[in-house]
């Protein structure tokens, strides 16, 4: 899944974007830490025993490959936007991103991804459970 600051620059240039407009940008995705989505996941009762958060720069297609992603991945904060000054947003961020984010004709997403392995735990009670028998 996303982690801690996937997207980072293309969701900062929006918001710079957003910010010379007046308007508010928030990033619509929960990306966590490993800090913080282990807890979460330990307590749906799984134990978590492996977590690594890792960069991994994705290839866009085509030459309006950053400004197709956003129009695809980062739709909420557009939401009940006149399509103009949306479109206007978009270009000014892929203005932005043009030199940092643009190599050798190709579009790169700053992705991190978050990955982890998790196993149920196994309590006395379900383990017994299996058995039908009754503890009382």
């Amino acid at each position: 899944m996303g982690g801690h600051a996937c997207g980072a620059r293309v969701h900062e240039a929006l918001a710079n974007a957003f910010s010379r407009r007046g308007l508010a940008y928030e990033v619509p995705f929960f990306f966590p830490t490993v800090g913080e989505y282990a807890p979460l996941v330990e307590a749906a009762g799984m134990r978590v025993t492996y977590a690594t958060l890792f960069d991994r720069p994705t290839a866009q297609v085509g030459p309006d490959g950053m400004a197709n992603w956003i129009r695809m991945f980062v739709r909420r904060p557009f939401d009940g936007m006149d399509s103009a000054e949306a479109e206007g947003i978009v270009s000014e961020a892929v203005a932005e991103l043009r030199p940092t984010m643009l190599r050798d004709g190709t579009w790169f997403v700053d992705y991190t991804r978050l990955r982890m392995r998790a196993v149920r735990i196994k309590t006395r009670m379900s383990i017994l459970g299996k058995f039908n028998l009754n503890l009382c």
